[in-house]
């Protein structure tokens, strides 16, 4: 997701797509120990995107 669609969410939103983000964060670490996972990157982006919506919830106050 980019900074300026993160922006325009409002704080609950924001909440709820870092709530999905964890939890798919947490899907690809088991996949990743059961060595399941394709895209081994996934794991790295979302991170990332963890990061921008926790940054964005704090800007946002």
């Amino acid at each position: 997701m980019k900074k300026n669609e993160l922006q325009n969410k409002g704080r609950n939103e924001l909440l709820s797509l870092l709530d999905e983000l964890r939890g798919k964060l947490l899907q690809l670490d088991f996949e990743r120990t059961e060595k399941r996972i394709k895209d081994s990157s996934q794991v790295k982006k979302t991170k990332q995107e963890i990061a921008r919506a926790l940054t964005a919830i704090k800007s946002a106050k």
